[in-house]
């Protein structure tokens, strides 16, 4: 925000204007606020400091639409090849039994459901009790674990069944 002057004086209170150094909060809210109504001219040259927080500001930006980005393309495949295992949870890609227990359907059965059966639901609940702490969590939700067990049956009509078949029938 302290890269501009402002064209006016602005009273926040009886006889309180902004300071010369721009450097309060209310300062930097107030300039803000006359900046959006195109009331500043004059930039003034960025300081260093200035210049870093700018710069970690847009690639903050940047990084957090990318992972949105990616978020609603995994969202959309998945609506697409797994629709039920998305109902299982409000916000799925969120939720970390959710990540936890795909990792276990991805990593350790390969997304083969005869494996997971094989598995058996104890097995699998347990192999995402372990996965939860890749996933900064502790606790698994079990009505998820359930969800996703249960969305892997009855196996859909025309589902490849190997994983070579599985891989090449990805459109991705």
């Amino acid at each position: 925000m302290g890269s501009c002057a402002c064209s006016r004086w602005r009273w926040r209170g009886p006889g309180r204007a902004y300071t010369r150094d721009k450097t309060d909060h209310r300062d930097a809210y107030l300039i803000g606020k006359l900046v959006i109504r195109l009331e500043c001219y004059l930039p003034e040259r960025a300081g260093e400091a200035w210049a870093r927080l700018r710069h970690l500001g847009a690639r903050r930006f940047a990084l957090v639409a990318d992972v949105v980005s990616c978020m609603q393309q995994v969202a959309d495949l998945l609506a697409c090849a797994w629709p039920a295992a998305l109902g299982v949870a409000a916000r799925p890609l969120e939720a970390t039994t959710w990540l936890a227990a795909l990792g276990v359907i991805t990593d350790r059965c390969n997304g083969d459901p005869a494996r997971l059966r094989k598995m058996g639901y104890e097995k699998f609940v347990a192999a995402v009790r372990r996965e939860l702490p890749r996933w900064g969590a502790r606790n698994v939700y079990h009505k998820i674990v359930k969800g996703l067990w249960e969305a892997h049956w009855p196996i859909p009509a025309g589902w490849p069944r190997s994983a070579a078949a599985r891989s090449s029938a990805c459109t991705c």
